[in-house]
């Protein structure tokens, strides 16, 4: 076990009246910060983060914890560069690692993400405006607990992805003969996750008033989330010292109302062996559909 300071939404009586949001974007200089969000974070030191691998294999399961670790040997160059080649290469790959794992009917890519923990979000955004056609842009770590999608955005934001005849065939349909599930994959690349490392809320320890959902709006669409207040009874695990061969598997959001999205945050472990290096990841969702009565 270890522990850590983790930054939560502040339980504010302003989101009884007003819902939370945010701009991702820099709206101008006649916008005030206040219209920009209206989040505001508290921090909990010491809070206790416990090591998965000392859980029984079977034990850790996605409907009850809300996400696992495989063993997946990755075929990934030891220097990465994030070009389109590159990550097409990688999303192929864990695409077909979720149709195995899952036994799906079909599973389309959504989004990919690279980070790196000597990454400020003031580079990452002066890279993002600097990018180069053909490659992808490395972030820095995301340190406010959240969970990617609530239940009512998660269709919105698999269709987004979607062809209009896979649209036709696994969402549009009322009732679908599909479920259809947010998967996240994540795995650290060159050396262990040690400095600043992932860590999930146990699903079953998280009450559903603990989860505000929150407007996040970037340039290209809006998107609702949620973000987590504190409470005592959540359960925080971590895998200590994750290697680039496992990959760690969490649901974000599932169409038959299954309650175990995964709240989830970077951490810095204040264990971490001097000079281990700094995080490197690369994350990957995915939209799983399973047809009804086969998942």
């Amino acid at each position: 076990m270890t522990t850590t300071r983790l930054s939560y939404l502040a339980p504010l009586p302003l989101y009884d009246t007003e819902k939370a949001f945010a701009y991702n974007y820099n709206r101008g200089p006649d916008v005030s910060a206040a219209e920009q969000t209206n989040l505001q974070f508290e921090t909990h030191d010491n809070v206790p983060i416990h090591n998965a691998r000392l859980l029984p294999k079977e034990a850790l399961a996605l409907d009850k914890y809300g996400f696992r670790f495989i063993e997946h040997p990755s075929s990934l160059p030891k220097a990465f560069h994030n070009t389109k080649e590159e990550v097409q290469a990688y999303t192929d790959a864990m695409i077909a690692l979720v149709l195995e794992e899952f036994q799906a009917d079909h599973a389309v890519l959504c989004d990919f993400r690279s980070r790196c923990n000597e990454i400020s979000s003031d580079t990452y955004k002066s890279n993002i405006k600097d990018k180069r056609p053909g490659t992808e842009v490395t972030g820095p770590p995301i340190m406010n607990i959240h969970v990617d999608q609530t239940p009512s955005s998660g269709l919105g934001r698999i269709n987004r992805y979607l062809t209009p005849s896979e649209r036709t065939k696994y969402t549009s349909t009322s009732p679908s003969q599909y479920r259809s599930r947010i998967i996240n994959l994540w795995r650290p690349i060159n050396r262990p996750a040690q400095d600043c490392p992932l860590a999930w809320c146990a699903a079953h320890t998280v009450g559903a008033e603990n989860l505000v959902p929150v407007d996040r709006y970037n340039p290209e669409f809006a998107l609702e989330l949620f973000y987590l207040k504190f409470a005592e009874r959540q359960e925080w695990y971590w895998i200590k010292d994750q290697r680039p061969e496992e990959v760690a598997v969490f649901c974000q959001f599932d169409s038959e109302g299954r309650d175990y999205a995964c709240p989830h945050t970077a951490f810095l472990d204040p264990n971490a062996p001097e000079g281990c290096g700094a995080r490197e990841s690369l994350e990957v969702r995915i939209a799983v559909f399973n047809e009804k009565g086969q998942s």
